[in-house]
């Protein structure tokens, strides 16, 4: 007899060990499973997650599957889910059902966008979301750099400059960011899904939002580019978390100038690593990440599921 319900108060830490380990916590790996349990609570608690929106399936009174609905900014959220254990052939419908049960009790709560991030070898939870309406965006590729490296400066324009974030110039930078989507190629697809505004929020919420690390490009006092990046202290890294180009300058090698500046404020911040995500589609950005000595180091299948309204 299979049910399928809200997790109770004292079962968090066992559905956040099956996110983690499929077999649960005996054997070899307990000690690992249950130090990423012990690091996700404590990300939660930082990050004020509700760790208890979790749906859960039970076998009698064993837990077999759970999955966990994180909100973010900007109205998103990521869904997390276990692996139907496959010697269990009747749980995947039941997995299916709990997620869609997930899925709806999270846009009830004023998230339009939801977010997986799987391994790309993942299929078994991939097939278990796509039966839950989600369909796959893309494979966004992980790169990274050191700091340090050196970059040669690009050959542009000096009528260029830069101004960073503050509250007053908040519609300046979102009608720029709102001109950068247009024709872009990286994740198109998202280019009218969201409204501006929740766009720049999920941004901020990137690791820790610091202005000094916004910037807005203007050439002839004419606004034409965003950067944006973000701290991620625990891992001694900067993230790029976005740039782009208005359409007017594009395809002049600004890019380059983006980038070079995205290169020196990792430096000034004084950490390792500068870190970015790119649509595997996107062959013009990958070309210029491997010019400035970005690598591999991770790739990830993306999922959405949107509101019904949308």
């Amino acid at each position: 007899m299979y049910q399928i319900r809200c997790v109770k108060t004292q079962e968090v830490n066992e559905a956040l060990t099956l996110l983690f380990c499929p077999g649960g916590s005996s054997g070899s790996d307990s000690r690992e499973v249950e130090a990423k349990v012990k690091a996700f609570r404590a990300i939660a608690l930082k990050e004020k997650y509700d760790i208890s929106r979790h749906i859960v399936v039970l076998r009698g009174d064993k837990m077999v599957f759970s999955c966990l609905s994180v909100p973010n900014e900007g109205r998103t959220a990521f869904i997390y889910s276990s692996v139907p254990n496959p010697a269990d052939p009747q749980l995947d419908k039941y997995a299916v059902e709990a997620v869609q049960q997930l899925c709806r009790w999270t846009i009830s709560s004023n998230n339009n966008l939801l977010e997986v991030l799987l391994d790309t070898e993942d299929t078994v939870r991939k097939e278990i979301f796509l039966r839950c309406d989600f369909r796959k965006l893309t494979d966004l590729i992980y790169l990274s750099r050191a700091s340090t490296l050196p970059v040669q400066q690009p050959n542009i324009n000096k009528n260029v400059s830069w101004l960073n974030y503050n509250q007053k110039n908040h519609n300046l930078f979102k009608n720029v960011i709102r001109q950068t989507y247009h024709d872009s190629l990286d994740c198109p697809e998202l280019e009218n899904m969201r409204d501006v505004e929740d766009v720049v929020q999920s941004h901020k919420a990137a690791g820790a939002f610091d202005p000094r690390w916004w910037k807005l490009l203007s050439y002839n006092d004419e606004p034409c580019g965003v950067l944006l990046l973000s701290l991620l202290p625990d891992s001694n890294s900067m993230e790029l978390v976005y740039m782009g180009l208005t359409p007017s300058v594009r395809g002049r090698g600004w890019g380059q100038l983006l980038l070079q500046e995205a290169v020196e404020c990792s430096r000034q911040s004084g950490v390792s690593y500068l870190m970015l995500a790119v649509d595997c589609r996107n062959y013009v950005a990958r070309k210029l990440y491997k010019q400035f000595d970005f690598t591999e180091f991770l790739r990830r299948t993306v999922l959405l599921y949107t509101s019904p309204t949308k």
